[in-house]
């Protein structure tokens, strides 16, 4: 974490990585990739191109420390010892942009397009009225520094894509409102009506089907049958006589 820079008697919120390639190249080493470390100075601000960025207590301008940098004199005008310098010392070669309070550097890509006429050919310019047919030919550069660096590479690629991809939300944010917003009042007023027409559909089958059952005649209850009287030969025998002697009694 960046604070104040007691040197510099400034806020340096920034921090910015001087050296990536051979901080890459070092962590090679280590076999979990969560283990990687990166050196960062603190900066008040982010650099610019061609800016020179150097650790705590190097001191010079940044045209004496420019010079120190790019050629071998062993002073040059406010930086005593150029080879302190040039210890302490980088050349931050691209202009470099915040991103979470980190310094990225940002590659300049540009795309040209010219525009010529090819028949008839007594006729230069694409836009003449006399023009027939017109060729355009395009063609880009990208300004990045001389030495790959292979978390910058892969950090601006994907930062071109996610332009891209934001680039083509800015220019057809009107679209995107009419779509999500006119075609969702759209479905939902839809969905409202196909709601009432079955609700009021399903009421009437329900209100008919009570008529009918209120109408309809009632049914016959069950078959029930009398009981049936005793059989006579089902009738339960006479209580035995008891014996007296040689007679009932």
């Amino acid at each position: 974490m960046c604070g104040v820079d007691s040197a510099a008697g400034s806020n340096a919120k920034y921090i910015v990585f001087p050296r990536t390639n051979e901080d890459f190249i070092l962590n090679l080493q280590k076999s979990n990739p969560l283990d990687y470390t990166f050196y960062g100075v603190c900066a008040p601000k982010c650099p610019g191109a061609l800016d020179v960025i150097c650790n705590y207590g190097t001191a010079g301008t940044q045209p004496d420390l420019l010079a120190c940098m790019t050629s071998q004199a062993s002073s040059a005008g406010s930086v005593a010892d150029c080879g302190a310098a040039r210890r302490n010392c980088w050349i931050n070669a691209q202009p470099t942009a915040a991103i979470m309070f980190y310094c990225i550097p940002q590659y300049n890509v540009s795309n040209a397009k010219t525009s010529s006429c090819t028949y008839p050919p007594s006729v230069i310019s694409a836009s003449d009225p006399s023009c027939i047919l017109a060729t355009d030919t395009q063609f880009g550069s990208v300004q990045r520094p001389a030495k790959p660096n292979l978390l910058f590479d892969q950090l601006n690629t994907v930062q071109q894509v996610w332009g891209r991809w934001f680039g083509d939300l800015a220019r057809a944010w009107w679209v995107i409102l009419l779509v999500s917003v006119g075609l969702a009042l759209l479905l939902g007023f839809v969905y409202v009506q196909v709601l009432k027409y079955l609700t009021g559909e399903s009421a009437r089958v329900r209100a008919r089907a009570r008529v009918r059952s209120t109408n309809r005649p009632t049914a016959p209850g069950p078959l029930t049958l009398p009981p049936l009287s005793p059989l006579p030969f089902a009738a339960s025998p006479a209580p035995q006589a008891a014996w007296c002697g040689r007679r009932c009694c």
